[in-house]
């Protein structure tokens, strides 16, 4: 009885059905099975139609849900520095090049970098900080990310780095049975998900 009371301690019984011999078990099950010697298939994890369910927490992907959308602006902010950027040096070059002083050109082009470098590295480490969250990450992850997405940009532009950070927020999310659409990943979505979770935490909550 200790296996089916460890069990039934961590799990909301309407939150169970069947288990379809496709799906794989989880952990939960597997424990109780290997102390009860019962088989606990009435009891496997339905959720909500979607596999997922049970994994993370709701505190883990809201992270990941900020970090994704939240790189959306600092991308948006590392295209208008650029544009700036190329502007401002027409504009100091202007139409004869030859005329351009070359240690003023030197000053530009290493202080357009140095500001590309550090705005974008101090910008998106709030988002990478949030997406080592729901990675698991350790802090210093969230560091490298930021340093390496600040030089990407400071060299061109940043635009594989960005993609590169949304895409491991996107992959971790699926986990939670988030699917994506053409446009990729819809707030409302992944925000009706973590509600879901949510409601289920608390129950388990109430449960112990």
């Amino acid at each position: 009885m200790d296996g089916m009371y460890l069990f039934e301690k961590k799990c909301v019984r309407m939150h169970f059905m069947p288990q379809d011999e496709n799906d794989q078990k989880p952990e939960e099950l597997k424990e109780f099975e290997n102390l009860s010697g019962e088989t606990g298939s009435e009891y496997y994890y339905r959720g909500s139609g979607a596999r997922g369910a049970n994994y993370g927490s709701s505190d883990k992907l809201q992270a990941l849900s900020d970090g994704y959308f939240g790189m959306n602006w600092v991308f948006l902010a590392n295209v208008v520095i650029v544009v700036a950027s190329r502007v401002g040096g027409a504009l100091l070059i202007g139409p004869d090049e030859s005329s351009i002083d070359p240690a003023t050109a030197l000053v530009f082009f290493f202080g357009t970098f140095a500001v590309l470098f550090l705005v974008v590295s101090i910008a998106t480490f709030p988002f990478n900080k949030k997406i080592g969250v729901g990675r698991g990450w350790s802090p210093f992850g969230a560091v490298f990310a930021s340093f390496l997405l600040g030089l990407n940009s400071a060299l061109c532009c940043g635009v594989i780095g960005y993609v590169v950070m949304q895409m491991i927020a996107s992959t971790e999310m699926k986990k939670y049975g988030i699917k994506t659409t053409f446009f990729g990943l819809k707030k409302k979505v992944i925000k009706a998900r973590i509600d879901e979770i949510r409601q289920f935490e608390a129950s388990l909550a109430r449960q112990t």
